[in-house]
Formats: C-alpha cells, structure tokens, sequence
C-alpha cells in the first residue's frame, strides 16, 4: 500500500514541476509519524500542501453505499490531521483522496483544477488539455499497480500463512 501511495505522490509531483511549480516531496521515515502532508508545492499565485490517500470503498469496515464515501471520509481525516498546520504556515491544504476502483475525492478534482490552470498558463510541450489527460492516465496507471501489488501482497501473505499452519499442524 505505501509502494501505491508514494507512486502517486511522485506522479503528482512530476506533474507539477511540468507546469512549472517548485515542489518539495516530504521524504518517508519508516517507524516515524508523519507530522507534514506528502507535498509541499510552490505557485506562482499561492503554496499548497497535498497528502495522498487511497481507500477501498468494498471494505468490509466501509458500512456507506453513498458514492464517494471512502473518499469523503479520508478526506475528512485528511483535513482534521493537517489542515490547521498547513494554515499556520500560510499555505492552503488539500487532501488528494482515491478510491481503489478509480474515483476521485472532490478535494483531489479541485488539486486536478488548480494543476490544469497551472497548465494552461504555463508555456508547455503539449497542448494543456493533452498534459491533463496524460496526467489523470498516469495515476489511474499507479492506482492500479499499486492496487496489483496489494493483490499480490495479499496471496504472498496468504500462502505463508497457509503453509505455516500446516507446519504446525504436522508437528502436533
């Protein structure tokens, strides 16, 4: 889950340098809480702080049939966890929120707009339309190979799990 969680920051933060932002990616210190969002991004009108999150909406936890909700929630969680520190420093915050099967978080369409504006006044390769739309490819491309590593993970788990109570059982 963290390989699929750092790929999209790095997708996000690719993007944005693209446009023409100067973007600082929080590096991840393992058995350490995190204290800061996973970007912090430099533009020419505000800074903005992003932190990545993605959601299964099938979970068994999940009890909303509501579209969005495990998007909704983690963007809620998002907000309640950096929000306030974010604003202290005068920077906006937003939570980039995804759900397993593709969809975006209403805050991560809006991280989405602010990018394709960024796009759209900054001399580019590529039409800023085209740049948006490979941008949005490639995320759903990390999404989902994140989500085959988590699959992946899954069945390693599993078979180790399955053999080593068979072990057990044999010694017994």
């Amino acid at each position: 889950m963290t390989a699929r969680h750092d790929s999209i920051v790095r997708v996000l933060a690719q993007a944005f340098r693209q446009g023409g932002a100067v973007v600082h990616v929080e590096p991840r210190l393992y058995d350490m809480e995190r204290l800061r969002p996973d970007l912090d991004i430099l533009l020419p009108e505000t800074n903005l702080m992003l932190d990545v999150a993605v959601a299964h909406p099938c979970a068994p936890s999940r009890h909303s049939k509501t579209p969005l909700a495990a998007a909704r929630d983690l963007e809620n969680k998002k907000n309640r966890d950096y929000k306030e520190w974010a604003e202290a420093r005068g920077c906006k915050f937003l939570p980039f929120a995804m759900e397993t099967l593709g969809a975006y978080g209403t805050q991560a369409l809006d991280t989405l707009n602010i990018l394709a504006k960024l796009a759209n006044s900054t001399a580019m390769a590529m039409p800023p339309r085209d740049f948006m739309a490979n941008v949005k490819q490639a995320l759903s491309c990390a999404l989902q190979r994140g989500n085959a590593l988590v699959v992946k993970r899954g069945a390693v788990n599993a078979r180790a799990s399955n053999a080593a109570a068979e072990r057990a059982g044999r010694r017994r």
